[in-house]
């Protein structure tokens, strides 16, 4: 989820830095708002990911029977 997180803040770095500056809002003000809308479905996606891995391990996984023997 974290990645997910950061691959936003990542993109929003990008979009705040790289597109046209506006005279009425700061690159600050850009990058913080662009960091909410792209971190915020990142950590979503990365939850999803997380959930759907962890799924596919429940899947995977094989049940064993332990008996307990009387070896002394």
């Amino acid at each position: 989820m974290g990645l997910g997180a950061l691959i936003g803040f990542i993109a929003a770095l990008i979009v705040a830095y790289t597109g046209p500056a506006d005279p009425t809002l700061t690159r600050e003000s850009v990058l913080g708002f662009f960091t909410v809308v792209f971190a915020i479905p990142g950590l979503l996606i990365g939850a999803l990911v997380v959930l759907l891995l962890d799924r596919i391990s429940v899947r995977r996984m094989k049940q064993a029977t332990a008996e307990r023997t009387d070896d002394e």
